[in-house]
Parts: structure tokens; sequence; C-alpha cells
């Protein structure tokens, strides 16, 4: 077999029908080839400044959307020690763990760069590792299962569109004179949810909460699909001399998420309202511990906990979908 080094990659398939003096040669010349790219990389990455700043230009692609803070596994605890938590509460927390899946995530958020050690050992066992849908006779190992962080931004999604709904609907019940709390509006349709793609979901951090919650309602309820959006236009038209409604409703989805999480205090976000947040805010200690109370798994909460404080930026990080 002959090799053109000009053509040769480090993902050139290996064939069955090799002999063993073959396959020995394949492998010297598969390792010296990647030695050489390891070498160039490194170099490069010597250059590359690793200190994270907020303001970096993406180079690639100049329009990316600018990176907001990025929230490490300290500043994360630190703002669990500034509030009063239950014993269950304190118990996840300390299930709260830096692992190497937190650390490679905040490496990447940062725009720090991980050097990869290119040998043949590293890249035959990467061939055991496929994408897509496995078939039934398919025994191969899939990178796309319940840790990935994919999956756990739609779980955070969910929940998070749990509790706006929730706010907001503890509101309207305050202001009822029954005492029997009801779902005024509706869950949206899980479509919304379900689709994780860049753009529509940075867009969606800047949209207000009524707008949020006038997208379809759920199948699951027996009323017209825009009933949430009539409501909210009722709601704007004859409660607006209610002016917390009226600044709940026009709250960004982003702001939202930075009072629910706790990364902004009420008081600070807003004065005037500190005390009504307060009150109709959901805790996002019930939150956590309604994900941990179904998802035991080893380190699950840590990623969980993790990427909520980092929702906004895996979204950024997030690669565009050539069309």
């Amino acid at each position: 077999m002959n090799f053109d080094p000009d053509e040769f990659s480090i993902n050139y398939p290996i064939s069955n029908s090799l002999t063993p003096f073959n396959l020995l040669n394949e492998r010297e010349l598969f390792i010296t080839y990647n030695e050489n790219i390891f070498n160039k990389i490194s170099s490069l990455e010597e250059e590359r400044p690793t200190n994270y700043k907020t303001d970096m230009i993406n180079f690639r692609n100049p329009k990316q959307t600018p990176k907001v803070d990025v929230y490490t596994f300290e500043k994360i605890k630190e703002i669990f020690q500034k509030n009063n938590i239950s014993d269950l509460y304190k118990y996840i927390l300390n299930n709260f763990v830096y692992d190497s899946d937190i650390k490679n995530a905040e490496m990447k958020l940062m725009g720090i760069k991980r050097k990869r050690s290119y040998n043949l050992s590293t890249n035959i066992d990467r061939m055991k590792y496929s994408k897509g849908r496995k078939s039934n006779s398919d025994s191969s190992q899939r990178n796309h299962h319940k840790m990935s962080s994919d999956n756990i931004i739609k779980k955070i999604k969910s929940k998070l569109f749990e509790n706006i709904l929730q706010f907001i609907n503890n509101i309207l019940n305050n202001l009822s004179s029954i005492n029997e709390k009801k779902k005024i509006l509706k869950d949206i349709d899980y479509k919304y949810i379900n689709q994780i793609k860049k753009e529509f979901d940075l867009d969606l951090l800047n949209k207000s909460i009524k707008d949020l919650l006038s997208f379809e309602v759920s199948e699951k309820f027996r009323c017209q699909k825009d009933f949430n959006k009539i409501m909210i236009e009722e709601l704007v038209k004859n409660k607006n001399d209610n002016k917390f409604l009226i600044f709940a409703l026009n709250m960004k989805f982003r702001e939202w998420i930075e009072i629910f999480t706790l990364k902004k205090e009420f008081k600070e976000f807003n004065d005037t309202f500190s005390v009504d947040l307060f009150k109709n805010m959901p805790k996002v200690k019930d939150m956590i511990e309604g994900v941990f109370n179904k998802n035991k798994e080893k380190n699950y909460i840590s990623s969980f906990i993790f990427y909520l404080y980092n929702y906004e930026n895996w979204f950024i990080m997030k690669r565009s979908k050539k069309k």
C-alpha cells in the first residue's frame, strides 16, 4: 500500500485486509503525521492568549453575539452561600462537584483551548464512538446521551418556562379574591421548547414575558391555541393600573433569569417592586430539588446547575448549522 503524505489524514481508515507488517508501517506513519500536526497546534496555542474577556472578538465570526460573564463553579457556589437554604438543598450542594465535565465546559465558555493528544490509541478509541441513531444491531457507544449538554439545556429550558409561567400565574392569583390557586395562563406548546437553535433561543432571551407566554398553548388543554395571547391582551387592557403586573409582563426573559437564579438581588434589580418580586417569584432551589429527586445519576445535578447559570453563553458558543 502506497501513501501520499499530502492526502493522508488522521481520519484515514485502517483496512481490515492489512497484513501485520503493513499495519505496523501504517501505524508508524500515522504516529509521525500526528506528531507533526500536534507540534504545529501546540506552537499556535502557546501564542494564543488564554485570559478570558467578556468583550473578546471572535475572529472567525466577528458578527457573533458578544459573550456575557461566565459563571464558574466557584462563582455559582458563592451565590448559594449567600442564601438561606433547606437541608435537602444543602445535601444537593454537597453533591455539586467540580468534575471533568464542568472543567471542560468552563474552558470552552471562556475560550480556552484544550491541548489534545494526537496519538494512535486515542484516535482508535474515538473510532468506537459514532453519531446519529443506532440500529438494533449496532453496539457502538454514542456521544449524544442524557448527560450531553444539549439535552441538559433542553431540560433547563423546559424548567425555566414552567417557572416563568408560574411567576405570572402567582401574580394573577394574588389579584383574585379566590383562595384557590389556578393555572390561569396555560403551558405553551412543547414545540417551542423542544427545538434548540442558536438564533431562535438567543432571540427568546430578548423577548418580553408577555411575548413568550403568548405562544401557542399546549394541545393538552381544551382551548384555542391563542388562549394565552388573548388573555394577556385583556390583562394589559383592563389591568393597566396594576403597575407591578405590567412591569412583570414587560420584563425580558434574560432579566427574569437573572433574578430567578439569584444572580441579581431583587432590590438591585428594581427597588420599587422588590417586595412583589420576592412574593411572587418561584424559588430556584425548589426547581433544583425537583430535578435532583428525579435525576440522581452521578454528577447530573452538577452539570444541570452549571449550565443553568451559563444558559445564555451556551447558545452564544453553539455553532450554527449551515443551511
